[in-house]
């Protein structure tokens, strides 16, 4: 997750009617060292404001480590019994749409763990090159696209939604010991899109409220 993106869902959920009590659920949320360390902006900006305002957090990921709490694939048709019959008042899935095989039936997963009138906060690259982990299907969408797949779900209120650009230049600096960074600058250096800026990586984010549930798949 890039900062940028992390700064953009701290900022949009500042006016949610998420409070004590409330149970958000964070999909693809990877180890506590991760979140803390790794990519410390995700416990700053997103997981930090949450606990501050008494939420409860479940962390989901496929792979067993510490900090998370039910390992499972929710890529697949079937829930998982760890959450079967658990319903959140928000939803994270960040950067995770495009490392499934099967995005619908995350996204008809989500739609079945929230209650009617939580969000469902969502990112996923526009603009970025491909980056397996262990696949990248290449999924791309702008805000409609995004929209139009929740829809075929769940009946959604967009609360928020945005394409935004990554400014910090750390994101495209050299990498070390590459000389075709050096000899083919405009080919393998990303530093050059730093600097025009209508070729930044962009994400698209997204937080949807479901006002209603359409039959799932």
């Amino acid at each position: 997750m890039f900062i940028e993106e992390s700064l953009w869902i701290r900022q949009a959920l500042t006016d949610s009617p998420l409070r004590t009590g409330s149970q958000v659920l964070d999909i693809g949320s990877s180890s506590y060292e991760y979140r803390t360390r790794v990519q410390g902006h995700i416990a700053t900006n997103i997981h930090g404001p949450l606990l501050e305002r008494g939420c409860a957090i479940t962390n989901v990921d496929k792979k067993r480590d510490s900090g998370i709490d039910i390992a499972a694939d929710l890529s697949k048709p079937t829930l998982p019994a760890a959450l079967s019959g658990r319903h959140y008042e928000a939803i994270l899935c960040c950067n995770i749409l495009e490392h499934v095989p099967d995005r619908d039936a995350l996204i008809c997963n989500m739609v079945r763990l929230a209650r009617v009138g939580g969000l469902l906060v969502i990112t996923v690259p526009h603009l970025y090159p491909r980056h397996e982990d262990p696949i990248d299907t290449m999924y791309r969408p702008d805000i409609a696209s995004l929209v139009d797949l929740v829809s075929r779900y769940a009946k959604v209120s967009v609360r928020k939604a945005e394409v935004i650009s990554i400014t910090d230049r750390d994101y495209y600096v050299r990498e070390r010991g590459r000389l075709l960074d050096y000899v083919l600058p405009l080919r393998t250096n990303k530093l050059w899109r730093y600097y025009l800026k209508p070729f930044r990586w962009k994400t698209t984010c997204a937080v949807l409220e479901i006002t209603a549930v359409r039959n799932s798949r």
